[in-house]
């Protein structure tokens, strides 16, 4: 996983929810793993990885896994 397929998985159009909540999985790894700082900045802080939490925050809520 590189940050061009994570930018390209995030700029795609039509995701279902299952596909919003691996993203963000993915995209949290990623910022464990060992990759540059430049990078890791376009997924966080108030990047791309905001706006997919944001979403995921809101199809757990709507699954009632959070309150």
């Amino acid at each position: 996983m590189d940050i061009n397929d994570l930018t390209r998985r995030f700029e795609s159009k039509e995701k279902t929810d299952e596909e919003w909540l691996q993203l963000e999985k993915d995209m949290i790894q990623f910022l464990h793993e060992d990759h540059p700082v430049e990078e890791k900045k376009r997924l966080s802080p108030l990047g791309q990885l905001e706006v997919v939490a944001i979403i995921c925050d809101g199809i757990k809520r709507e699954r009632g896994l959070i309150k």
